[in-house]
């Protein structure tokens, strides 16, 4: 038995689909990591942070008392294509897979989510976390970017 036909979710819109949201025409896209700017390099770059910063910083307080490892280098900034943002070792941190998955449905609209403000630092001391307390800084960009090449040679 099939589903019943039902209008696209497009404003607007009124064409019949027989699953999903959206019809062809209004259905986006989703860009591979590639070409959203994680590459070959970024992997290097990352799994080096991680090596340097094995423990999630738990920006979320979603664990709190409880020490997990960081699999994933996340930007506290998405960065959406913008190459300074995504770069730079100041908006980057640890985060476990949880975390990680927390941080893209809440604030970057993963998931079908909508997108919100990212958090603010706590003025509740009692609640300040690495997130606040920037204790994750990776050496600057340009240094790496200097060793890396001196490898290479």
């Amino acid at each position: 038995m099939r589903k019943p036909l039902r209008p696209c979710s497009y404003s607007g819109c009124g064409k019949l689909i027989a699953g999903g949201l959206f019809c062809p025409d209004h259905r986006e896209r989703k860009k591979a990591p590639s070409e959203l700017g994680y590459d070959h390099r970024w992997r290097r770059y990352a799994a080096a942070y991680l090596k340097k910063h094995p423990i999630c910083c738990d920006p979320f307080l979603r664990h709190p008392n409880e020490i997990r490892n960081a699999e994933v280098c996340g930007h506290r900034i998405a960065h959406r294509g913008n190459e300074s943002l995504l770069w730079n070792p100041r908006n980057h941190y640890p985060l476990c897979a949880s975390c990680n998955a927390y941080q893209c449905a809440k604030f970057e609209g993963g998931f079908g989510h909508t997108r919100h403000a990212p958090p603010r630092p706590s003025t509740d001391p009692t609640l300040r976390t690495a997130f606040d307390k920037n204790i994750y800084v990776a050496e600057p960009l340009v240094e790496a970017n200097a060793k890396e090449k001196q490898e290479h040679r």
